[in-house]
């Protein structure tokens, strides 16, 4: 066996003490640049004071929570080993934004770190370039945090990346990047007829890396002429080495794929192959292929993961470990891959590639999906086959049961790895079990994702959205939303009066400049027309209108959407699944009666609602009034969310929903004195799985049954 060279622990240096520098604090919504922002009370207010600041090692830069910020950052300056430089938030609130729209800025980097010794953490990185970008060359450094090659030593912890095209790009020897929540778009980075590439979550340029403790969600695209492409995690960028790479005790979910390692694929070509690598405890429940290894292999271990392949996620190429070497030893020879105590649950197939064949495999499971008495042949030392017997396969608790099979049957690894995928302290002696996920029946049952996964939902949860581009969504909305630190979406069309009366609409511009605000632009269709009355590809070719309109004007492509009119079918839900929308807004019926002048409606529940037809939990009109929002407010407990519409603050072409600004002033001063978080309706992402769909066949049964169960309540008060 090949030993494996120790890693150097790359947290070690960041243990001792921190020796203090200065203090600096950013503030978007009060702070001032003719501040010193040397104190909380004296803030800067643009991010770039950071990067002007002449940072020296030991320095912290705060943000404050709340706030937003758009456009390009690079610290220069390095920290060392006792006193690292950081980034970091304070305050109250939702983590501060960090979004640049537009490549032709740093090849839209939100922040670039140039120094070493810098630590980056608690901060939200969102909806940076981006689809279908020109030019190959800028895919390696096309990221919302890039660390440029030569800076070493750097720490990405703890933060948030909301549908950034590349999330992390790494070129930084010796970078840790953990505990991080990475969820990801649906569109590809860069697109042809006969080739694509992405989105991805974690990209690694060049070895000495180590990736630990992420939640990487949702990376993949089905826009690519090999029917899908993306992924979790992909080491590439031939110019530099990839040695040393360790990856562990992440969770993976609705990717294209966890690892990919490429072989003349890079932009400028380069071939380099792989050495001593450990991928390791890993739960990864993906679509495409686990991992899709082109270069060639020396001393790379696979141990210890659990690994589901029975959902494709709508994508091609649904194997376990795709070894499809594409140079270094002949066709049919050890691919230097090793595989050991793995449990594979695959629908098509465990291996696929020239070198599947040639890989060392010892102790794994396989369990072909549904087929629990099929047993696999393709490996002579495999532990076992068949029904793994974990705690509950179909929603994804991959423990395992009392009387699994997999107790015990997997080969002693201590020498290596101290804990498994939930922290259990791994026996140094005697045989261990198979997979991720030690038995151990005294541990209290909890969510086998890492904490970041999903956040409960709070009481008093709030999307507030806005729809039809009339001009006060620029001109009056943003200053009230700013003072309160409120997200919001708003839900563009060009039809209504945008192209004729522009007196009353937004223009492209105005809408570029709420995204560059950080607030969401959503899909309103190209013309506003009743979707019932379209037919299927008409609807699609709207959508796509308003795609190419936003790509058109540096605007990351639209995951959510609102019905026009608040009409729908399943048709139309139809389109938007297959469109690739996390979530998309309905009206306030059936449940609830709508006169056309505001109405109350059912709060979101997602237990039972399908993520496609949230509904709408309120919408302003002159029959709507400050009692409704306290109403619809007191929905929004228990696991249900209110979801708020304004058409207009005012609206000059329809008074008949529109809101004067005094009374939407106080609407949201109300908001705010009771505690409520207010969101974008993207951000419903980071407590819902949009890919759990309680009714996926009859997405409408839902409705039905609360219409139902409303009128039998109502006769029974009358």
């Amino acid at each position: 066996m090949i030993q494996f060279i120790s890693l150097i622990p790359l947290f070690l240096f960041f243990l001792v003490t921190h020796c203090s520098g200065a203090n600096y604090y950013i503030d978007s919504v009060k702070g001032s640049d003719n501040n010193d922002g040397l104190s909380i009370s004296k803030p800067w207010k643009s991010h770039i004071k950071a990067e002007s600041a002449t940072l020296a090692a030991g320095d912290i830069v705060y943000f404050k929570k709340g706030s937003a910020f758009s456009g390009n950052i690079r610290i220069s300056e390095s920290g060392t080993a006792t006193k690292p430089i950081r980034l970091t938030s304070y305050g109250k609130g939702e983590l501060p934004k960090f979004t640049n729209p537009s490549t032709l800025n740093a090849s839209g980097n939100a922040i670039i770190l140039g120094g070493d010794y810098i630590i980056v953490e608690n901060l939200h990185f969102h909806d940076t370039p981006g689809e279908h970008v020109s030019g190959k060359i800028i895919m390696t450094r096309l990221a919302a945090l890039r660390i440029e090659h030569g800076s070493d030593h750097c720490i990405i912890r703890n933060n948030e990346f909301i549908k950034t095209g590349q999330g992390i790009m790494s070129a930084g020897e010796h970078t840790l990047i953990t505990e991080n929540y990475l969820d990801g778009p649906n569109y590809a980075l860069w697109r042809t007829s006969k080739s694509s590439w992405g989105p991805m979550g974690i990209h690694l340029n060049i070895g000495n890396q180590e990736v630990s403790y992420n939640t990487i969600k949702n990376f993949g695209t089905k826009d690519s002429p090999w029917g899908s492409d993306g992924g979790a995690i992909e080491i590439d960028c031939g110019k530099y080495h990839k040695k040393n790479i360790y990856i562990h005790h992440n969770y993976s979910e609705g990717n294209a794929g966890f690892i990919e390692s490429s072989w003349d694929y890079d932009w400028p070509r380069h071939r380099q192959e792989i050495y001593n690598w450990r991928v390791s405890f890993n739960v990864c429940y993906d679509g495409q292929s686990w991992l899709f290894m082109l270069a060639p292999c020396t001393g790379i271990y696979f141990d210890n993961n659990t690994i589901a392949r029975y959902n494709g996620f709508g994508r091609s190429q649904d194997a376990c470990a795709r070894i499809d070497v594409q140079g270094g030893m002949p066709v049919g020879k050890a691919s230097g891959a090793h595989f050991r105590n793995n449990l594979f649950i695959y629908s098509s197939s465990p291996y696929t590639g020239n070198r599947s064949g040639g890989a060392l495999k010892t102790a794994n499971w396989y369990s072909k999906y549904k087929s629990p008495g099929n047993k696999y042949k393709g490996d002579s030392r495999q532990a076992g086959s068949g029904d793994p017997g974990l705690v509950d396969l179909e929603n994804q608790d991959y423990r395992l049961n009392g009387n699994s099979p997999l107790r015990g049957k997997g080969i002693n690894l201590s020498e290596f790895y101290k804990l498994d995928f939930r922290g259990q302290p791994l026996p140094k002696t005697g045989n261990w079990d198979i997979g991720a996920i030690q038995y151990n029946s005294t541990m209290p049952a909890k969510t086998l994702q890492p904490r970041n996964q999903l956040l409960p939902i709070p009481d008093n949860l709030v999307v507030l959205t806005f729809d039809d581009g009339n001009k006060s969504d620029f001109t009056n909305i943003p200053k009230v939303l700013k003072k309160h630190g409120f997200g919001a979406t708003f839900y563009v069309t060009e039809g209504l009066g945008f192209l004729n009366r522009p007196e009353n609409y937004l223009s492209w511009k105005q809408i570029r400049q709420l995204h560059e605000m950080g607030y969401e632009i959503g899909n309103h269709t190209q013309n506003h027309r009743n979707v019932i009355n379209l037919k299927p590809e008409e609807l699609a070719a709207s959508l796509t209108h308003i795609d190419n309109r936003c790509a058109e004007n540096k605007i990351i492509k639209p995951v959510t959407f609102c019905y026009p009119g608040f009409n729908n079918n399943h048709a139309s839900v139809k389109v938007l699944e297959k469109h690739g929308f996390l979530f998309a807004r309905r009206g306030v019926g059936p449940e609830y009666k709508d006169p056309g002048k505001g109405a109350r409606g059912p709060a979101y529940d997602p237990k039972v609602d399908d993520p496609l037809l949230v509904p709408t939990t309120g919408y302003a009109g002159p029959d709507w009034k400050m009692k409704d929002l306290k109403w619809a407010i007191d929905q929004a407990k228990d696991g249900k969310i209110a979801v708020l519409c304004f058409h207009g603050v005012p609206s000059i072409e329809h008074p008949w929903v529109s809101t004067n600004l005094k009374d939407f002033e106080k609407y949201m001063q109300y908001l705010k004195d009771e505690d409520c978080t207010v969101i974008a309706m993207r951000d419903l992402a980071k407590y819902v799985n949009p890919n759990n769909r309680p009714h996926r066949a009859d997405p409408y049964q839902p409705v039905r049954k609360r219409v139902s169960e409303m009128k039998k309540k109502s006769a029974r008060n009358e």
